[in-house]
């Protein structure tokens, strides 16, 4: 065993020079005290072989150099310290294994690649920095939970990108253009996460497998989605210039049970997809929704609210608006409750006198004369055939949970995670909220039968499930006396 320091505040500074190698073999123990730092030089190597550990009690590890895992070694430092990554710094781990910090701070001072070697990166209850430019890039799955991540720089900057599947939850992000970046191969999900002061807090080109309970404050753009099929729910996006802004050629955005407060260009801004917003506040916003190109719907019970807008809704060569028993309220919109011009092939329906649109059960600011709507130069109006206004208990519940998602009394506000998610394996690890009594946890298959279940003891928040080697769709249900959890899961084999 070899220990830096002699105890809290040991001070103890063991450098390790250029052309050096720190190698801690199997057996072997490096310890880093409170208040002592192991510091590789650019050039000197730390290396760690299967059955070698590096552990460390407010310590700290100060790398322009190497760091190499052999023979599909973790390194999951015992203990909680200090990570300094500097100009220089490289991980090598050629044979697998993870990298896992838990409560600990993570400076960055360069690009730092987590190689597609690894089998899993993962910060628990970690604070990471990223100085003057620095990047994360995650080849491999990455995992973050109770992490906050914020930049110390003059301009802003890509914080993490993530070029394999990743999974945020209960994360802060302050800063970053954007803070998360997920490119063409990346599955992304964001859990209960808030973003403030960023360019953009997520951009990501593939739909994100969960997205909700994110709150979004004072962002150039909160979200950003290339999307061919995507579900937000209960999110909120305030005093943005755009709230969120998808884009996709037939693809589909539902948008349920989130607030949008304050954003000075639009809460939501689309083009080229079909729209569905339910349960949704719409306050104080320059634009509601912003669309183009688009097909929108807030039809059948979706409950939204539009007030204090100076135009709640406006859409240009819409394909399709569709707001027929909507129960949606339109209150004091300053210009327009619509504005809207639709394409030719719109299908808008046409009495023989006019073009117009069924809007049962929705009210109106001045009762129908708020709408500018046309398709070419004719106008389309608003037509009601029953009477009724909305009903204003059909969405009780927007915008983020207001609970401790770890309490078990109010089911929804849970933890319950599939990660990976699509899997490409066939295998994923599921978390959840700690459960308080004993359970089950299971797996079935879209026929009904039961491929996996495990039972489950109270304190129990993480499991690994295995289905057989067939590609599909399953669902994974987890039940205790008190609560009732599913989540639809993806296996491409």
């Amino acid at each position: 065993i070899l220990t830096i320091g002699s105890g809290i505040n040991s001070k103890g500074v063991l450098r390790v020079k250029k052309g050096a190698t720190v190698h801690i073999k199997s057996g072997g123990k490096l310890f880093v005290a409170g208040g002592s730092t192991l510091v590789l030089e650019e050039g000197a190597r730390l290396i760690i072989d299967q059955g070698g550990e590096f552990d460390w009690d407010n310590g700290a590890l100060v790398s322009s150099g190497e760091i190499i895992l052999n023979q599909g070694v973790d390194f999951s430092p015992a203990g909680s310290g200090r990570l300094t990554l500097q100009q220089g710094h490289v991980f090598d781990q050629p044979q697998g294994g993870r990298i896992s910090l838990k409560d600990s701070d993570v400076d960055l001072f360069t690009e730092v690649i987590i190689p597609s070697s690894t089998d899993e990166f993962s910060l628990e209850t970690c604070k990471v920095v990223l100085h003057d430019g620095a990047q994360l890039i995650s080849s491999v799955s990455l995992r973050a939970n109770r992490s906050s991540f914020s930049q110390n720089g003059i301009k802003q900057w890509r914080g993490v990108l993530c070029k394999d599947s990743a999974l945020f939850q209960e994360c802060e992000f302050s800063r970053g253009m954007p803070a998360i970046q997920g490119n063409m191969t990346a599955v992304i999900g964001v859990v209960q996460s808030k973003f403030t002061n960023a360019e953009i807090g997520v951009q990501l080109q593939t739909d994100p497998s969960s997205f909700e309970r994110n709150e979004f404050d004072y962002c150039t753009v909160g979200a950003k989605f290339q999307v061919s099929n995507t579900h937000l729910d209960r999110c909120a996006f305030r005093n943005c210039q755009v709230g969120i802004m998808v884009v996709g050629t037939k693809g589909q955005a539902d948008i349920n049970r989130s607030i949008f407060h304050m954003n000075t260009v639009a809460g939501v801004q689309a083009q080229g997809l079909t729209i569905r917003l339910s349960c949704s506040e719409f306050l104080s916003n320059t634009t509601g929704v912003l669309l183009d190109g688009s097909s929108f719907n807030i039809s059948g019970n979706a409950g939204n609210n539009f007030e204090f807008n100076s135009t709640a809704i406006n859409g240009t060569m819409l394909e399709g608006l569709n707001m027929h028993n909507g129960h949606n309220t339109f209150v004091n919109s300053t210009i327009n409750d619509i504005h809207a011009t639709f394409s030719s092939t719109a299908g808008i329906p046409w009495n023989g006198s006019y073009y117009y649109l069924s809007a049962n059960y929705n009210a109106f600011s001045m009762g129908g004369q708020s709408t500018q709507m046309y398709i070419g130069r004719d106008r389309v109006y608003t037509m009601k055939t029953a009477s009724g206004s909305p009903n204003p208990f059909l969405c009780p519940i927007k915008g983020p949970a207001k609970t401790e998602m770890v309490s078990e009394s109010v089911s929804e506000d849970q933890i319950f995670e599939v990660f990976p998610n699509p899997s490409v394996e066939n295998w994923a690890e599921v978390q959840f909220s700690p459960v308080q009594t004993p359970g089950v946890l299971s797996v079935f298959d879209l026929n009904g039968s039961i491929v996996y279940s495990t039972q489950l003891k109270a304190g129990d928040y993480r499991k690994r499930v295995d289905v057989p080697y067939v590609s599909g769709t399953y669902v994974v249900r987890l039940i205790t006396e008190s609560r009732a959890e599913t989540k639809r899961w993806i296996v491409t084999l």
